[in-house]
């Protein structure tokens, strides 16, 4: 008995994606005003939740990035708490995630450890706050609730992975 074997390429195409931080702010501005990631919503953790983490979480996984979650068996983003300590085992642990050095940019995540928003512009970032997600100058303020001196921590994507 003889087998033959053909082997037809068509065509291979091999597509490299690289994630851009323009990437990150069309995907989370794409949400302003939808309620998707509020208090009142089941989603995620459900009702009676503040969901600004996973806003976070579910915007920066759509792009392709690979964020940082408690356990890799369930769908568990990191809380604002972790995204707002500079020590983060969580985040430190991801290769491509690093403390953002000098000056913050657009498509960077900075955290307060009570809430976690992504910077989308000049003094903006967008989040989702108790009942929509909204852009605002949150984490840019000069005093009071999201000031920019209450920030504790700013995260990068490492761009390169």
């Amino acid at each position: 008995m003889k087998v033959v074997f053909l082997l037809l390429v068509v065509g291979i195409q091999v597509v490299v994606c690289r994630i851009k931080p323009s990437d990150i702010v069309k995907e989370a501005n794409r949400h302003i005003n939808t309620t998707k990631w509020s208090v009142a919503s089941n989603y995620g953790t459900g009702k009676g939740t503040n969901k600004c983490n996973q806003f976070v979480y579910d915007v920066l996984k759509k792009v392709g990035t690979d964020p940082p979650k408690r356990r890799w068996f369930i769908y568990s983003p990191i809380g604002a708490g972790e995204w707002g300590n500079p020590n983060s085992s969580y985040l430190k642990k991801k290769k491509c995630w690093e403390n953002c050095k000098g000056s913050w940019r657009s498509g960077d995540v900075i955290s307060d450890s009570v809430h976690v928003a992504i910077i989308t512009d000049n003094k903006r970032t967008t989040s989702a706050r108790h009942d929509k997600v909204v852009q605002n100058d949150w984490g840019f303020r000069s005093k009071g609730t999201g000031a920019k001196s209450s920030i504790k921590a700013c995260w990068r994507y490492k761009y390169s992975c």
